[in-house]
């Protein structure tokens, strides 16, 4: 059984809702998160400037031949789930479902790294069609345009996260 869970900005941690379905629950909240940062009022430049909910996705991660670290997809066995007991960082192993502490920067194992989806916003090539591409995933970043890629950045402080748990 999995459950999908938020910690808000105070640090209360609430279960939205529970299932034996992971798939479903990921894409549930992702649709929150969605709902709460891009199905609002706001202008398109107030939006990135104000969003208030992210879910954080463990990806592949690649080093170039400078030594850039680039992050690619998500991968499906291995998701966030909060804090430990401890106050630690932790993932989910789906296979196993043991809990295993993470540093802030890269999730266990050489490969995996972090983004935070903030939800879908315009491409701007709309001559791809509504259904066609003219949306794409939003990604946390900073003023300069560079991913957030690790839990610590303040960027990510006073902001309510989604999650998954395993029980």
């Amino acid at each position: 059984m999995y459950q999908l869970c938020t910690r808000n900005e105070y640090g209360e941690t609430s279960i939205v809702n529970s299932s034996t379905d992971l798939e479903s629950l990921v894409e549930e909240g992702k649709g929150l998160v969605k709902a709460t940062n891009v199905d609002n009022a706001l202008t398109a430049s107030e939006k990135e400037r104000s969003w208030e909910a992210f879910f954080v996705e463990v990806v592949n991660t690649e080093v170039d031949e400078d030594g850039n670290v680039e992050y690619g997809s998500p991968v499906d066995d291995v998701v966030y789930a909060g804090y430990n007991a401890k106050g630690k960082h932790v993932v989910l192993n789906v296979e196993s479902g043991e809990e295993e502490e993470t540093d802030v920067n890269f999730a266990p194992g050489e490969d995996l790294g972090f983004k935070f989806y903030l939800g879908e916003k315009e491409s701007g090539d709309r001559s791809k069609g509504r259904n066609d591409g003219w949306y794409e995933s939003w990604y946390a970043a900073d003023d300069f345009k560079r991913p957030v890629t690790s839990l610590g950045n303040p960027l990510l402080l006073q902001k309510t996260v989604f999650f998954i748990k395993h029980r």
